[in-house]
């Protein structure tokens, strides 16, 4: 019986080739081929000054390359998938549309060995001498890198390069898919990076140094996404007028759900030196999410408080301040003690997230302890101001909630509307009262100093009730 082998093939300062005596009939013409790795540039095959960085925490393994030398940390939380397909002949290093994917099987993570694994049974029905194939690891929707490989029939087997043994292939049809991955390969090269794959069932993904993380209850995913936590360069954090210091996080999950099924517990570590017993309690998490339909907008939220028992936030302590960080505490009294807090938010979707003092909340003059007949809207829509509590200038684009209480009337024609702040720090909407005598309207926003406001308006007859 006919033996298949493969053999490997690395653009790596030279193209390593495999001599085959290919049978007639097989392509004269094949794609150069080429590898992504830890150890190995991309796109080297083609003419000079085109290589591409690869991933610097991704490794392939023996017996697809000689064994590599890396320095990171293991990470045996993720559910990467292999996809492996034949390269077209045009030159342009993409899947040949005309031929079907691969799809070898689930990848097994070996915690000991710290690598992963899945094996390739060779068809010779659907792989074919003279093709280039390229096995493709991915996290999520996100490339950690590839290998191209060519099937021979000349019964050599499979050449290791570190020994130069020949390798056959397991059972004369199996090619074992080993690679590495290591924390950070899925971040843009930042020290502090969590990441890991979480499902149905939940768990909790935490970065490197425990300066940030999430919990994921049962149920709160339907499938198995990829969770990416990663420090945010955007300054300030949140595109509000709040007191921020560094800590600063974006969260993802890959493929997006839209929404959580239940709320995502998120935390980041806050350096609360300088803060007063009550800044500190008041102190929260805010997302920033894109405004839909406009790029340049964002639209912020404050999350609810809730512990973050799961992180310790021992690494604090060790990062040096930054700018932003020296101008907050001119800002703020002299130092009373240094300690760092764990602050956590529920959230049902993720994005950017940092923390902030939240704003003072002030009734608006004449807007309170009004009258108006019944049905009629109070002649002065009730209105509060935001402030940031340190210096007391406006702070706009926070969500303010008005909610009917006594009197069962109307604020925006419902019995319970949210409004955002606007550039003077205020919020306003109008009231219509429900009944004769006292009505009342609540007047929230999440964490705001003086929030809930209270506002009280008496609803009158009508000077000629309809008969």
């Amino acid at each position: 019986m006919q033996r298949w082998s493969l053999c490997f093939i690395a653009a790596a300062m030279a193209v390593l080739a495999c001599q085959s005596d290919a049978p007639v009939g097989s392509r004269s013409t094949r794609p150069a081929a080429d590898i992504s790795d830890g150890n190995h540039l991309a796109n080297c095959a083609t003419p000079i000054n085109t290589c591409v960085p690869s991933n610097p925490h991704f490794y392939f393994l023996p017996p697809m390359v000689k064994t590599p030398s890396f320095s990171g940390t293991f990470n045996p939380s993720l559910v990467p998938t292999v996809t492996i397909c034949a390269l077209a002949l045009d030159g342009s290093q993409a899947c040949d549309a005309t031929q079907p994917v691969i799809n070898p099987g689930p990848v097994q993570v070996d915690a000991a060995d710290q690598q992963y694994q899945v094996n390739w049974r060779t068809d010779p029905t659907t792989v074919f001498v003279g093709e280039t194939y390229r096995v493709m690891a991915f996290a999520g929707s996100r490339e950690l890198g590839f290998a191209d490989v060519v099937p021979v029939d000349n019964g050599s087997g499979f050449q290791d390069p570190a020994t130069g043994d020949t390798i056959w292939l397991v059972d004369g049809s199996t090619l074992p898919i080993k690679f590495r991955i290591e924390v950070g390969a899925l971040c843009q090269r930042n020290a502090d990076c969590g990441e890991a794959t979480i499902g149905p069932a939940g768990g909790t993904v935490i970065t490197s140094t425990h300066l940030a993380g999430a919990f994921f209850p049962e149920g709160a995913l339907t499938q198995n996404e990829t969770v990416v936590i990663q420090p945010s360069s955007t300054v300030p954090c949140i595109p509000v007028n709040l007191l921020q210091r560094e800590g600063c996080y974006t969260f993802t999950t890959d493929p997006g759900p839209a929404s959580f099924q239940v709320p995502v517990r998120v935390g980041i570590c806050a350096e609360v030196d300088g803060l007063t017993p009550d800044q500190i309690h008041a102190l929260l998490l805010y997302k920033a999410d894109p405004a839909p339909g406009d790029v340049l907008s964002e639209i912020v939220t404050p999350l609810q408080n809730a512990p973050a028992s799961f992180l310790s936030c021992e690494g604090l302590a060790l990062r040096p301040r930054s700018v932003w960080d020296r101008l907050a505490q001119l800002l703020l009294p002299k130092p009373l003690f240094a300690t760092h807090l764990g602050m956590g938010g529920d959230t049902d979707s993720f994005s950017r997230i940092g923390w902030g003092l939240p704003p003072l909340m002030l009734k608006v003059l004449g807007t309170d302890n009004q009258s108006a007949l019944v049905g009629s809207a109070v002649p002065n829509a009730p209105a509060v101001t935001l402030v940031n509590p340190i210096d007391q200038t406006p702070v706009a684009g926070l969500p303010v909630t008005f909610t009917v209480g006594a009197g069962s009337g109307l604020v925006g024609g419902r019995s319970s509307i949210e409004v955002r702040s606007g550039p003077a720090g205020v919020a306003a909407v109008a009231w219509t009262l429900g009944q004769l005598g006292t009505n009342t309207l609540t007047v929230s926003e999440i964490g705001a100093s003086g929030s809930p406001q209270v506002f009280t308006a008496t609803g009158l007859a009508p000077l000629n009730p309809l008969p």
